[in-house]
């Protein structure tokens, strides 16, 4: 499947491209997975994009149980299923010290081709924690053993950037553990310690309303952590993540990540008590975002990141750094890292 790429355009030119590459999908899951999956995959983003919860609802439903019994019939996932399907946790001398807690972060061209927000946040992550490692195109190989088929499947336009990032995420938490944070996140001070001792790690909030998503406020895809190596949840997302990209011609879902966090929450018990217990973290996790083209508040930002640390930011916005000659959110963050 193609990458999902909407720059900065009109708001009908968005429309457009959305709705091209929504149908193109449909026909490609269509021809490699049949009506099945296909349709219910169509109907959610109908859902998604009209804010029709029962359409969302509806379409999630079919396409949960549609993709079970798609995997749950091939062998090649079936022997996955099975191998992790009694996971316990394993040795206590397999967990990350504090020390030693590493800190994900990817940008496939390197630090020279990161867009103004983007190098922000990279430069805030880096002024306040330790241990903090780029991924880029030219050292990608020396941290994680993704098959070389999937390289080649990137090189070819068959698996995206957007992907590829799931399962360089996947696979270093596997691998090595500690915590992945995107490019697009803003922190502004240290992680604390006590994200870093979560079995699993991610941004949620307890007691909203029920949404048509896998992630459902459980997990946000965009910071994931562990500290324990070999963590068997990231190994089981991982193994699928391989299979499935180097088997199939295309994926069932863009949310792939979401839905085998969903499966491993829904059908394995020892999986689903370690997503149960984790922490609430990051409950305002997106309002940074909607403020970023406001004119600049100190008290207001010093509320927002009392006890919240980890912000999901987006590059493809035009931020402005003033409005009417006083300095926005957005201009105190670049002026802050230094990064323009």
């Amino acid at each position: 499947m193609a990458a999902v790429t909407f720059k900065t355009q009109g708001l009908w030119a968005k429309a457009y491209s959305r709705t091209q590459w929504i149908l193109s999908s449909f026909f490609e899951q269509w021809k490699n997975y049949g009506l099945s999956i296909a349709f219910p995959s169509l109907v959610w983003w109908i859902g998604n994009y009209t804010h029709k919860k029962t359409i969302g609802f509806w379409s999630l439903k079919h396409l949960t149980r549609n993709m079970d019994r798609y995997f749950e019939k091939r062998r090649r996932y079936i022997e996955i299923i099975e191998k992790y399907r009694s996971a316990t946790q394993v040795q206590l001398n397999d967990t990350i010290p504090l020390s030693s807690y590493p800190i994900w972060v990817f940008w496939w061209q390197g630090a020279g081709a990161m867009p103004t927000l983007v190098k922000c946040c990279f430069a805030k992550l880096k002024q306040h924690n330790g241990l903090v490692t780029l991924i880029t195109k030219e050292n990608i190989r020396n941290y994680v053993n993704i098959p070389e088929v999937i390289y080649r499947k990137v090189d070819n336009g068959e698996i995206s950037y957007t992907h590829l990032s799931d399962i360089l995420r996947i696979s270093l938490l596997a691998e090595h553990g500690g915590m992945w944070v995107d490019s697009t996140c803003y922190v502004p001070y240290a992680i604390p310690d006590s994200a870093k001792k979560e079995l699993f790690y991610s941004p949620s909030t307890c007691g909203l309303a029920d949404m048509p998503m896998w992630s459902n406020s459980r997990w946000c895809g965009w910071n994931l952590g562990t500290n324990e190596k070999q963590n068997a949840l990231f190994a089981f997302l991982r193994d699928m993540l391989y299979t499935i990209n180097i088997n199939e011609a295309c994926l069932p879902h863009y949310l792939i990540l979401d839905y085998l966090l969903d499966y491993a929450y829904r059908k394995f018990p020892y999986m689903r008590q370690v997503i149960v217990k984790h922490k609430e973290f990051n409950v305002k996790r997106n309002e940074l975002h909607f403020l970023l083209n406001k004119v600049y508040e100190e008290p207001v930002y010093q509320r927002l990141i009392k006890n919240d640390w980890c912000f999901k930011l987006s590059y493809k916005t035009p931020w402005k750094k003033e409005i009417d000659g006083k300095i926005t959110f957005y201009g105190k963050m670049v002026n802050q890292s230094g990064a323009d």
